[in-house]
């Protein structure tokens, strides 16, 4: 077995393990019930890649991978609703949490929320551990997952890079697969776990995971992108406080400033550095790459669109916190 099948082989088990663990650990956590379904699907997917995930030995995105992640989620999902409705009929739950209304949404939306929250934990781990070991990757590389004598020639002396980049294929599809499942609840419950806005960014951020899925395009680009959902688990904190009128504690307004802090520096400022290094990258290296030009282009489009709605959430996080801090202020009065 040459070296690029060894490196391949050893990303099946790695890949592989990456989900096993956390996905063990919620088991345990969260008890005995049908997450067995999604370790079965993982098994399936990286262990025994379907045809047509490989082209020219390199993994790429195809409906099936999404599907399979796609019900990976959903199972998650399912579990969540079950452990849910235990703990919020719990007695002791009652006493935390003393209105009915709130325990009842909580119970019904708070599945979508935690698997948010299981999501963005591990996926902004995983998007921190692709920018360090990419960081100093040639362009080419940042730019896209190569292969053949083009590949041979980048990925010289820098197996590493390989690695990670087969590594960010993995991202992407868990990522894909949890936004066409987050999407659906969106839109069929709408709008009690997001509007329009919500709809909007998943559906963005969809057709790019798609796009570059299938044209194994910008991985370093990736990490940078999902690195933004460290701010997810506090945002979801922040919206089981409210709904268990829990707002007047030092535990909301910590979660609060917390949230605003990390949105700001995630999905603002590294956000934005990362936006202008690739078009950097863009006008550097796009001709270069075998990526075809529109594919490149509608990337480009669909990250820079995305950093506009990230700027429009942050002028409602603004607003948020200075109608909170006159509230706060007039109580002190």
């Amino acid at each position: 077995m040459g070296q690029r099948g060894h490196r391949e082989s050893q990303y099946n088990s790695v890949s592989f393990l990456s989900i096993l663990v956390p996905t063990t650990l919620y088991k345990a956590v969260c008890g005995r019930y049908c997450i067995e379904a999604g370790l079965l699907t993982t098994t399936t997917v990286l262990l025994n890649p379907p045809g047509g995930t490989r082209r020219n030995s390199v993994y790429t995105m195809n409906l099936r991978l999404l599907f399979l992640s796609f019900l990976l989620w959903e199972t998650v999902e399912a579990v969540l609703r079950q452990v849910l409705a235990y703990v919020t009929a719990h007695q002791k739950f009652h006493a935390i949490v003393p209105d009915a209304e709130g325990r009842e949404t909580l119970a019904k939306q708070g599945p979508s929320y935690l698997k948010s929250t299981i999501h963005a934990t591990i996926l902004a781990a995983r998007g921190l551990r692709h920018l360090i070991l990419l960081w100093n990757a040639p362009m080419m590389a940042k730019m896209q997952l190569l292969d053949g004598e083009l590949g041979r020639q980048v990925y010289a002396g820098r197996p590493h890079v390989w690695d990670e980049s087969l590594a960010v294929v993995v991202s992407n599809t868990i990522l894909a697969g949890y936004l066409a499942s987050d999407l659906l609840h969106v839109v069929l419950q709408f709008p009690k776990l997001g509007g329009v806005d919500t709809a909007v960014h998943h559906a963005i951020f969809l057709t790019c995971a798609w796009i570059a899925g299938q044209s194994r395009a910008m991985p370093f680009c990736f990490s940078w992108l999902i690195i933004g959902e460290a701010s997810t688990p506090l945002l979801n904190a922040r919206w089981a406080c409210i709904k268990a009128k829990r707002t007047d504690g030092v535990l909301f307004d910590v979660v609060q400033k917390a949230f605003a802090l990390v949105f700001v520096l995630t999905r603002f400022f590294m956000y934005g550095v990362g936006l202008v290094h690739l078009l950097y990258m863009f006008v550097q290296v796009g001709d270069k790459v075998p990526t075809a030009k529109w594919v490149q282009w509608v990337n480009l489009v669909l990250v820079a669109g995305r950093f506009l709605l990230n700027l429009v959430w942050l002028k409602k996080i603004f607003g948020v916190i200075s109608r909170s801090r006159r509230r706060n202020e007039q109580k002190t009065q």
